[in-house]
C-alpha cells in the first residue's frame, strides 16, 4: 500500500514531495509546522492537510492572509479528491495517492495482477473480521446512528469569579485573549473552537462585572456566533453521513463520522460510542471493497 503525499512547487522552480504519514499535517511559515514555507503569503499556521480514504481534508486557518484555491474557487474546509491540485499564492500543492479509490492516484498503475492465493487470503481475512465485528451477515448493512447527538455546549450565561471590577476587567481581557487564540485554531482542531465558546462566555461575564457593557455584549455575540457555527457544522456532517450510508458510499461515511467524533469528543456517552462503532463498520466496508479490486 502506497503512502499519500503532496508535491509542492514554488514560483521560483523549487519542487519537493512530502509524505502524508500523519492525520494532521500543518502547513505554514512557523518552524513548528510539518511543512514549512517561509513566504509572506503564508501565516504561521496557514492550512491543515488530513489524508482520508477518498481524498484529503483541507482546512484554512481563520484570518489566513492568502486563500486556498481549488479549481479556481477558494475553499475554507473541504475534502479534496486525490489527484487534485491546490494553490496558495504562487505555490502549488499536488495531492498524490496511488491507492485512491477513484483511481486518480499519482502514478501509473502497474499491470501486474495480484496473486490468487494472496487475494483469497485477504478476502477470507476480511470476511472473518467482518463476521467477528459485525455479526454473521458480514456487515452488509450499516445503520444510521440512533438518537440525537448530545448538546455540544453548556448554557452560555456565566458568573465572573472576580471580587471587584478592576480584577474582573483583567480576567475578562485574559479570557478574551485566550478565546480569540482558540477560535483561530478551530479549523485545525474542532475542540479549540468549542473551548473558545466557553472562554468568550466567561469574558462576557467578567466584562459585565467590570461595568464594560459594550465589550460584554461583543464577547457574548462572539460566543453565540461560534456556537451557532459549530452546531451547524455538526448538523451538516450528520446529514452528509446519513446520505453516504443511504447511497452506500462508505469511504465518504468514514470521513463524516470522524468529523462528527472530533466535534463531540468532549461529550462522552452512548452517542459517541455509537459513532465509534459506526466508524469501525464503515472502515471495514472500505477495506473489503479495496480487497475485492
Amino acid at each position: 500500500m502506497s503512502t499519500p503525499s503532496v508535491e509542492i512547487s514554488t514560483p521560483e522552480g523549487a519542487q519537493w514531495s512530502v509524505d502524508l504519514t500523519s492525520e494532521r499535517i500543518l502547513v505554514g511559515s512557523s518552524p513548528a509546522c510539518q511543512i514549512v514555507l517561509d513566504r509572506p503569503e503564508f501565516a504561521r499556521e496557514h492550512v491543515l492537510l488530513s489524508p482520508r480514504p477518498d481524498g484529503c481534508y483541507v482546512a484554512l486557518a481563520r484570518g489566513a492572509p492568502t486563500p486556498v484555491m481549488f479549481n479556481g474557487v477558494p475553499i475554507e474546509r473541504s475534502v479534496v479528491p486525490w489527484g487534485a491540485e491546490l494553490t496558495i499564492g504562487g505555490v502549488r500543492f499536488a495531492l498524490k495517492n496511488q491507492d485512491a479509490p477513484s483511481g486518480e492516484g499519482t502514478g501509473e498503475k502497474k499491470d501486474e495482477k495480484p496473486s490468487p492465493v494472496l487475494l483469497l487470503a485477504a478476502l477470507v481475512g476480511v470476511a472473518v473480521l467482518g463476521y467477528v465485528m459485525l455479526g454473521g451477515d458480514g456487515g452488509t448493512g450499516v445503520a444510521k446512528p440512533r438518537g440525537e447527538p448530545p448538546a455540544m455546549f453548556d448554557p452560555l450565561e456565566r458568573t465572573c469569579q472576580a471580587g471587584d471590577a478592576e480584577r474582573a476587567g483583567v480576567m475578562a481581557a485574559e479570557f478574551s485573549r485566550r478565546a480569540t487564540a482558540k477560535a483561530e485554531r478551530m479549523p485545525f482542531r474542532a475542540q479549540d473552537g468549542i473551548e473558545a465558546v466557553g472562554l468568550f462566555a466567561n469574558a462576557a461575564a467578567c466584562f459585565r462585572t467590570a461595568t464594560q457593557a459594550d465589550r460584554a455584549t461583543r464577547a457574548m455575540e462572539q460566543a453565540g456566533q461560534l456556537k451557532d457555527s459549530l452546531e451547524r457544522e455538526l448538523r451538516n456532517h450528520r446529514f452528509r453521513l446519513e446520505r453516504a450510508i443511504e447511497q452506500e458510499r462508505p469511504s465518504d461515511g468514514v470521513v463524516e463520522v470522524r468529523l462528527m467524533m472530533n466535534l463531540l469528543q468532549h461529550r462522552p456517552g452512548e452517542y459517541l460510542s455509537s459513532l465509534n462503532n459506526l466508524e469501525r463498520r464503515l472502515a471495514l466496508q472500505v477495506d473489503r471493497a479495496q480487497a475485492q479490486r
